[in-house]
């Protein structure tokens, strides 16, 4: 078994913003908002590779968000 992020059902916020493009503060901030699901375990927060994939793939995510808000 590796421990390498590709093999991992959660991610750490920095792993994330790599995945989706975008920086820490923006995926912190979309936490936030609950735009991405993340889970407090210690002092950490994880976010599921699931609910990134999905974010990726067409789901409703910060993008599609930050539109329908009068941004383009």
């Amino acid at each position: 078994m590796t421990n390498s992020s590709s093999q991992r059902q959660m991610l750490r916020v920095s792993e994330a913003a790599e995945a989706l493009g975008l920086t820490r503060v923006a995926v912190w901030a979309a936490i936030r908002r609950g735009e991405i699901p993340a889970r407090r375990i210690g002092r950490s927060y994880l976010i599921p590779r699931s609910a990134l994939e999905r974010l990726l793939t067409g789901g409703a995510g910060v993008e599609d968000r930050a539109d329908s808000h009068g941004r383009s």
